[in-house]
């Protein structure tokens, strides 16, 4: 062995029951992790999420086998564009509408057929489309995160209550993503208050009726705010619950989405029952 430790450069033979020592410790060295030696598998932490097994090449959403269940497309692989990462639920539409016929029973004094009404929301179903999409692909985190730009300044979390109220208006109060027709946060809360079990409002989706996640309404920004996205309007979009969630903090380019401002707002006789207010 040459001075200093170093390694031989003439081939060695050794038998497959000797151990390799180090020659300053004279210790085994220590096994390194299969993500350190393959950084193409996926880490413990990526299989939580995407289900990618110890030795399948792990690959980002949209572009090969099993990652993600099929996510969102991602870099080179965002070759086709869509309208949005949640496809339109006809049952959440006909539970908005459902939600604004009790509201109007609420209104005309007559509590008992609007318990009825609202007992009619199938609750389940709602639920099950939350948990398909409103929970999934980009919240769980597989993309790399985005960063703001460098100097950018710090944005407020939220918008300013007249600058939402003027940004559903002008969506005509439906998701501009998957133009689900929404709900106005204070109609849902006073359909809670007249019916505080039937309709429960709770700090955990599991405590909420599931039409406050499948069809509430909540201002989006276009360019994330961690990106440098501004509370301007023309930053601003009406968005569901679900379609707002899946997307979470990244960018269009990054998921293979539409610009949802190149398409006009659908504007009808949904008024997303912003009259019904506590």
């Amino acid at each position: 062995m040459p001075a200093g430790g170093g390694r031989s450069s003439q081939p060695t033979t050794r038998s497959s029951s000797m151990t390799r020592r180090s020659p300053a410790t004279g210790r085994s060295p220590t096994r390194r992790s299969t993500a350190s030696m393959r950084p193409d598998l996926p880490t413990s932490a990526m299989r939580r999420r995407c289900g990618c097994s110890l030795t399948r090449k792990h690959r980002p959403p949209g572009t090969g086998v099993g990652c993600l269940r099929g996510g969102p497309p991602f870099g080179d692989a965002a070759n086709v564009e869509r309208a949005s990462l949640c496809p339109r639920n006809e049952a959440v539409v006909e539970a908005a509408y459902t939600f604004r016929r009790a509201a109007r029973l609420v209104i005309d004094g007559d509590t008992a057929a609007a318990q009825a009404v609202v007992a009619s929301l199938d609750d389940e179903v709602l639920r099950s489309h939350w948990f398909t999409v409103g929970a999934a692909p980009a919240a769980l985190g597989v993309l790399p995160r985005t960063l703001p730009p460098a100097g950018a300044p710090l944005v407020p979390k939220t918008p300013g209550a007249g600058v939402i109220a003027a940004v559903f208006a002008r969506d005509g109060w439906r998701c501009r993503w998957c133009t689900t027709p929404v709900i106005a946060r204070h109609a849902l809360r006073r359909m809670h208050l007249v019916f505080p079990v039937l309709f429960p409002r709770g700090d955990r989706d599991a405590d909420r009726h599931a039409l406050l996640l499948a069809a509430g309404a909540t201002p989006d920004h276009v360019l994330p705010r961690s990106c440098g996205g501004t509370h301007q309007p023309d930053n601003l979009v009406t968005a569901c619950w679900p379609c707002q969630f899946a997307r979470g903090e990244y960018t269009m380019e990054q998921l293979g989405l539409m610009d949802p401002r190149l398409r006009p707002p659908v504007i009808d006789d949904w008024d997303g029952v912003a009259w019904f207010r506590d």
